[in-house]
């Protein structure tokens, strides 16, 4: 999933390079991938979370069985 971001943020530096100084940055192209970037980044991180809370859980329940 993280190679997802890799076009966003290339993307994101491309866009910059066009950046005029005073334009807003959320009224311009830049925009969207600005939210792509923000995005695929939640999606990543509620994967992640998932999974380490899962690998925890189990963790937890083999010492449960081992303790009896």
């Amino acid at each position: 999933m993280s190679i997802l971001l890799l076009p966003s943020g290339v993307g994101i530096t491309d866009q910059f390079t066009k950046y005029k100084t005073g334009q807003n940055v959320f009224q311009s192209d830049t925009s969207r991938w600005i939210t792509s970037n923000a995005v695929f980044t939640l999606g990543i991180n509620i994967y992640n979370t998932g999974f380490i809370s899962w690998r925890m859980w189990q963790v937890g329940s083999e010492n449960c069985a081992v303790r009896r």
